[in-house]
């Protein structure tokens, strides 16, 4: 590290690492001799690390977190116990409060990256930060003491170790602070803290060899070691990147949720998320979305941030100590990763990892003695470097979307993609059509939106089971459920279905499709403000009669709330026309060529929308050629306005007959997570057509089949994986 001291100094950090302070302009000669000493293993810079949130009411009722997280059923077994130590790597802790004070049972500074006692009841965080009191309130506030919040142990032994000082310049983390604070945690006079929670980090392509062995000792000591995976996801050069310490091996590593638990838009996801937690999302869900924890000025703030999914997680490994002191920390996290509830596409995935922590399960299971099998293996992090090289993301994979019993089936499927999507009451609404037959479903993808799950039913008698099933799951009692078109398409009976099952059945139902797609155009335009968000003066026209067209258009729709109108090849329709004069969009998307839209037909709707110098048509010779012309519309946009990539593709078939209800419920896929489709032709899936290859090839991004191996081939699944991946 470069400074103005006038002389070479060091200090030993850990047990195996050493810090060497020389004046500037001599870093790179320094390093140079001492790589050339036997046994030195790395030579790494001093880098300063940032905290994953910067701190933004008081009272139990208001910590949705704890229902959210399921902590009520864990206090059954445990309310916390002051034999569990936990370290608090942070900002420092302002000892006094008094919703704290109890709890804290040390204050230590290692800014310097050498520690001393600062006292005890002391705020210990001279720079005014606040956030290690933030960090200390969510996993250990005292509880059931009448004062502000409660955390998820309301007795704890809190050790405040302050990374920050004037000493140290005031800013983040710097690394030979936080070497020597894990340090300080595991070989403590007193013996190893059970728990370190580490809520700051930068990127980086490999964990520091310095990191990676104080972490080591750390579990090697039987500590469990937490940390926060970020919150850049939300930068389009640092989204899905690794994070330090988080991605380092041993750390388990935490996404955000927000209230509703879908991951926090700014939650940084990277394949070695282990787990996601409660950590506030006011953009999704305002300022009720936040976390309330406690703040510097003595009393309770609501912030939000991986800094504070990570102490969720930390309390959770410290609740489970203090109900079974014989667990390792290979046990807890078994225990927390087998207990989570999975989210987003089944098994581990990069938002999620194993799931959303459910900590009434994992403390049942802890609690009933029972043998505790290893976690599953997490993917290997590089060692070595300083760690803040070049990001090398890992090469895109591909995993399917799928009911999993082999035979892709409308109902089942849009349930398994609903699953894959939205949390437990996670959903604003739903949208429900006939399951075999799309007329009146070509425009429910934008009412979807994201925030609901397009589902199906028969035409026929009572309400399909599992569509039954997964409304009563993803929708909160009296949620607005769509149905689309009248009784002939969805049986009368239906109303009386969902009111008996606690939701507010509306229909949206026209003479035909035409004015059917307007009535969910007009809704599209009335829900989204009570939703929180801007309609956009947007516009997409597509055919009456070809159905791959209006489908493969409903990605774009889905992500950014565009009503999808109808029309015949020839001329435009005339309540299509009216509508449109309604809309006044600004842009006009007209989807297929001119055997799905003559050039007549789209000049008149341009005319009817004052769009005559602003319209497109996204068009190929073929469905695929025109399902890519969307996706790279798509693609595009989300590149200049938002200056970021979609987060996934997705393959639907775009062939078989019986396959167009697969990509209506594959819509919410990319709506929330603004994935694009990539098309895939034959019955069987079996086909990747030119314009589809040439699009997938080196589109760096992990992949998603929306149906079983008999829609999405096994080989044409594998094709496309290796093309995501191609330079």
């Amino acid at each position: 590290a470069g400074t103005a001291e006038p002389a070479p100094t060091s200090a030993r950090l850990t047990p195996t690492v050493t810090r060497l302070v020389v004046a500037n302009g001599e870093e790179d000669s320094a390093a140079a001799a001492l790589r050339g000493l036997p046994g030195v293993v790395a030579v790494e810079p001093v880098r300063t690390r940032r905290y994953t949130a910067v701190p933004d009411d008081p009272f139990y009722p208001s910590q949705w977190a704890h229902t959210l997280a399921g902590v009520e059923a864990a206090w059954n077994h445990s309310t916390g116990s002051r034999t569990v130590r936990v370290g608090v790597l942070d900002s420092g802790v302002l000892g006094g409060h008094p919703d704290l004070a109890d709890n804290i049972v040390e204050q230590v500074d290692a800014s310097t990256g050498t520690v001393h006692t600062t006292g005890t009841n002391v705020d210990n965080d001279p720079c005014g930060i606040g956030h290690g009191t933030m960090v200390s309130g969510v996993l250990g506030a005292l509880g059931d003491n009448a004062t502000d919040v409660a955390g998820v142990n309301w007795q704890v032994s809190i050790l405040d170790v302050s990374l920050s000082s004037p000493a140290s310049g005031c800013g983040g983390p710097r690394d030979d602070a936080i070497l020597a604070a894990i340090d300080h945690a595991t070989s403590h006079p007193d013996g190893p803290v059970d728990v370190i929670n580490l809520s700051f980090g930068t990127h980086g392509d490999a964990c520091p060899a310095s990191y990676q062995s104080a972490i080591d000792a750390a579990r090697a000591a039987g500590i469990v070691v937490v940390a926060a995976s970020g919150n850049e996801e939300l930068d389009p050069a640092l989204a899905g990147s690794p994070s330090v310490p988080a991605s380092c091996n041993g750390v388990i590593s935490v996404g955000a949720v927000g209230r509703s638990g879908t991951v926090a838009g700014y939650s940084t996801t990277n394949r070695y998320v282990d787990l996601a937690a409660p950590g506030g999302d006011s953009d999704a869900d305002g300022f009720e979305g936040q976390i309330l924890t406690t703040s510097r000025n003595g009393r309770t703030e609501p912030t939000e941030g991986t800094s504070f999914a990570s102490p969720y997680v930390a309390g959770l490994a410290a609740l489970l100590g203090a109900i079974d002191a014989t667990l390792t920390p290979d046990q807890i996290e078994a225990l927390l990763e087998r207990t989570a509830a999975d989210q987003g596409v089944s098994g581990r995935d990069p938002a999620y990892g194993w799931g959303l922590v459910q900590a009434g399960e994992a403390a049942a299971a802890a609690a009933s003695g029972a043998a505790v099998r290893p976690p599953e293996p997490d993917p290997d992090f590089p060692v070595g470097g300083d760690g803040d090289g070049e990001i090398t993301p890992p090469e895109p994979t591909m995993l399917r979307i799928a009911a999993g019993s082999g035979v892709t089936e409308a109902i089942s499927q849009a349930a398994a993609v609903s699953q894959a999507v939205f949390a437990e009451g996670g959903a604003a609404h739903a949208v429900l059509a006939r399951d075999d037959d799309y007329a009146d479903a070509l425009a429910g993808s934008a009412l979807g939106f994201g925030l609901g799950p397009v589902l199906f039913t028969t035409s026929t008698g009572p309400l399909a089971e599992p569509t039954k099933q997964e409304l009563q799951r993803v929708l909160a009692p009296g949620s607005p459920v769509y149905l689309l078109g009248g009784g002939a398409a969805l049986p009368d009976t239906l109303e009386g279905e969902l009111r008996a099952l606690g939701y507010e059945p509306v229909r949206l139902a026209g003479a035909a499709r035409e004015q059917t797609a307007i009535l969910v155009a007009d809704e599209v335009r009335r829900r989204l403000p009570e939703l929180g968000f801007e309609n956009l003066p947007i516009a997409i026209l597509a055919t009456r009669q070809n159905w791959p067209d209006a489908v493969a258009a409903g990605s774009l729709a889905a992500w950014f709330g565009i009503p999808i109108l109808l029309t015949p090849a020839s001329d435009l329709h005339p309540d299509t026309e009216q509508a449109l004069r309604a809309l006044a969009p600004s842009l006009l998307y007209g989807i297929g060529g001119t055997v799905a839209i003559s050039d007549t037909a789209l000049a008149q709707a341009a005319s009817a929308a004052g769009t005559q110098g602003n319209t497109v048509r996204l068009a190929g010779p073929e469905r695929t050629a025109t399902a890519v012309a969307v996706a790279s519309e798509f693609e595009a946009v989300l590149r200049e306005v938002f200056d970021s990539q979609p987060a996934f593709a997705v393959a639907v078939n775009l062939r078989r007959a019986d396959g167009f209800a697969h990509v209506l419920s594959a819509t919410a896929i990319s709506g929330a997570f603004s994935a694009v489709f990539v098309p895939v032709e034959g019955d069987a899936g079996t086909i990747l057509t030119e314009p589809a290859r040439q699009y997938a090839t080196g589109l760096g991004v992990d992949g998603l089949a929306a149906g079983d191996a008999d829609l999405i081939a096994d080989a044409t699944v594998a094709e496309l994986e290796q093309l995501l991946q191609s330079p």
